[in-house]
């Protein structure tokens, strides 16, 4: 095939479910097909790359609060929004990731200026920031990125916190007023899905991928 003809494709993945809520498939199933056509747009556009295209992908997302990424993320035992995202070229190779980012909307974006404009694959925590500050990348103050819902669960995760550690950690016995909780709690996360993906194919054939958690 000549360059430019091969015909694009982008796959997304919105989470890992080990026990999602029936009441919410559909509109999981909505918003990822959502995300998978906003990255197919760019892929369709003259000149739309791969890499564009899984960012744009990811950035859905990670701003519509269903997904544990950026916006209404699970928080964390600080009971605050702290985001890790990569995302990576494979013709070249080049990669970027953010660690432990508390002030971004939408660190999948930051990530690729990371790749293409630092000599850095990857920053974390207060670096992030700073680079943020120095590239003009828009941040946000850490509350920003909590949903009311996030809020809830980690209320009811903290309730028997002690109980819920010696559960899943030492094994140890519990009461069946907790259990009930930790049952709860644990179906609850997992409603919440996990780290979000994409990968592209480009009409080059160069491939891309991002990930957001």
């Amino acid at each position: 095939m000549s360059k430019g003809s091969i015909s694009p494709r982008i796959i997304v993945q919105g989470g890992a479910y080990r026990s999602m809520p029936c009441d919410k498939k559909d509109e999981y199933k909505k918003e990822t097909k959502e995300s998978a056509r906003k990255g197919y747009a760019i892929l369709m556009q003259n000149g739309g790359t791969a890499v564009e295209a899984v960012e744009a992908a990811v950035r859905e997302l990670e701003d519509n609060g269903y997904f544990n990424a950026g916006y209404g993320s699970l928080l964390n035992n600080d009971r605050e929004v702290e985001c890790d995202a990569m995302i990576m070229e494979g013709h070249t190779l080049k990669c970027g990731a953010v660690i432990s980012g508390r002030h971004f909307k939408n660190p999948v974006s930051l990530s690729k200026i990371i790749m293409y404009e630092s000599p850095h694959c990857v920053l974390s925590g207060d670096g992030a920031l700073e680079f943020a500050g120095i590239k003009k990348f828009p941040t946000c103050k850490p509350e920003e990125l909590i949903s009311e819902q996030a809020r809830e669960k980690v209320k009811v995760s903290y309730k028997n916190y002690l109980d819920y550690v010696k559960y899943y950690y030492d094994g140890k016995p519990i009461g069946e007023e907790t259990g009930d909780t930790l049952s709860a709690v644990a179906m609850d996360t997992d409603g919440h899905g996990d780290t979000v993906s994409a990968v592209a194919m480009d009409t080059n054939g160069h491939l891309a991928c991002a990930m957001s958690t």
